[in-house]
């Protein structure tokens, strides 16, 4: 299985995202999965944040079963440009319990899987032509 990499426009100006995508060998369309990757822990230790997500067992799992995954980091993750800033305490102790930070957190990660999905209808071409035909007019109808 072979790893491609490539980066999209963010809703930020230029922060990049960095996607990480596999699929079969065979012709497609493939059914496609977004995986989204997780926290960092408590969030203190800030090395994390630099590190793709791509995890090769996961790949292999569903790339063997025909399937094609897309592993985007997003902004300030792995090497997605921007910072990162989903729920972080102000002074920099780790991820906080303040209400307002933590909802601003997760809309800011809900705008970078939005301009996930928008590549699957306008993105890259070999992303749009190994989509199957219903995801392609799932995204094309996406808000």
């Amino acid at each position: 299985m072979k790893f491609e990499r490539f980066f999209i426009s963010s809703g930020e100006a230029d922060a990049q995202l960095e996607i990480v995508a596999a699929k079969p060998q065979h012709d497609g369309p493939y059914p496609t999965i977004i995986f989204n990757h997780g926290s960092t822990g408590r969030g203190h230790n800030k090395s994390l944040f630099s590190r793709t997500i791509c995890p090769a067992v996961v790949a292999n799992y569903f790339v063997e079963r025909g399937w094609m995954i897309l592993f985007p980091q997003r902004r300030g993750r792995g090497k997605s440009g921007g910072s990162y800033g989903e729920g972080l305490a102000l002074d920099g102790s780790g991820y906080s319990c303040n209400v307002e930070i933590a909802i601003a957190g997760f809309e800011r990660a809900v705008e970078d899987m939005d301009a996930v999905c928008a590549i699957c209808a306008d993105g890259p071409m070999w992303i749009r032509a190994n989509l199957s035909s219903a995801e392609s007019r799932a995204a094309a109808s996406w808000p």
